[in-house]
């Protein structure tokens, strides 16, 4: 088996070069902007290994704000062509004026993306480089239990439409802590299936957070919307949530969180 720090570098390598690939194309469709969201998710996590890390991740963040912010104006679009067809032709203007800016705020941060990006990631791998494995294996656990305490705290409060989206942002930053702790350390059977199950999870819980998303963007475009905010508003009032899901997806959670990483059996074999 390879060292730890050759095997994080050599994921941290993969990660890069997916982002800049992705990034270097006219990055206008959904499924494109969210393998660069992935991308930048999983190098922020793989950050969190050095402790100059910090400008890394900022740096990051503004990639996934960015390509966030144009992703969604594609879901919405999409969403409301579906739910208000006969009113589409009225909110198309609109939706076309906020997606102009986002582009131009999108494109002006990827030309500057390879450079900074690349820099940055150099400077992580000499860190990591130089550390012990030891040491490596003790961040890598110590930010996966931190990201499960930040899951725990959620939900022990009352889960508003803001907690469950928050919910889900510290569900995916708990599946890719594990899964940098099952890259730099050996990992058990049970900590392959918990990311499992947290990927399943996160799917479940952006189905309730797209609609969420929605809501939150029509009120957005609504002072500038003219004429078409009655078609806006229409949409608005036709949007629900799936039913159960998100009861569901929080259970599944609760349950997640009850089971041990080391079963019993397995623990005195």
């Amino acid at each position: 088996m390879a060292p730890e720090p050759t095997n994080a570098a050599r994921r941290i390598r993969r990660r890069l070069d997916k982002l800049l690939a992705h990034a270097d194309r006219t990055a206008d469709k959904p499924a494109q902007l969210r393998e660069i969201r992935i991308a930048c998710r999983r190098l922020e996590a793989f950050s969190r290994l050095a402790a100059g890390g910090d400008r890394l991740r900022a740096h990051l963040r503004l990639i996934r704000r960015d390509s966030g912010d144009l992703r969604d104006i594609s879901i919405v679009g999409a969403r409301l062509r579906q739910l208000v067809p006969s009113r589409w032709p009225a909110i198309k203007p609109v939706l076309q004026t906020a997606s102009k800016h986002r582009t131009r705020r999108f494109r002006k941060r990827a030309k500057t993306l390879r450079k900074g990006t690349i820099r940055r990631v150099d400077d992580l791998l000499t860190t990591l480089q130089a550390q012990r494995a030891s040491s490596l294996r003790a961040r890598a656990r110590s930010a996966a239990r931190a990201a499960e305490r930040a899951v725990r705290r959620i939900l022990a409060e009352p889960l508003d439409d803001a907690a469950f989206h928050a919910l889900r942002r510290r569900v995916k930053c708990w599946r890719f802590a594990l899964e940098v702790e099952s890259c730099i350390a050996p990992s058990s059977r049970e900590i392959r299936r918990r990311i499992t199950r947290l990927q399943d999870l996160q799917r479940r819980m952006g189905e309730v957070c797209d609609v969420l998303a929605t809501r939150d963007f029509i009120e957005q475009l609504l002072p500038a919307a003219g004429s078409a905010a009655a078609a806006l508003r229409a949409a608005a009032a036709q949007l629900s949530q799936p039913p159960r899901l998100r009861a569901r997806s929080v259970r599944s959670l609760q349950r997640l969180l009850t089971t041990p990483l080391i079963k019993p059996a397995a623990a005195h074999a």
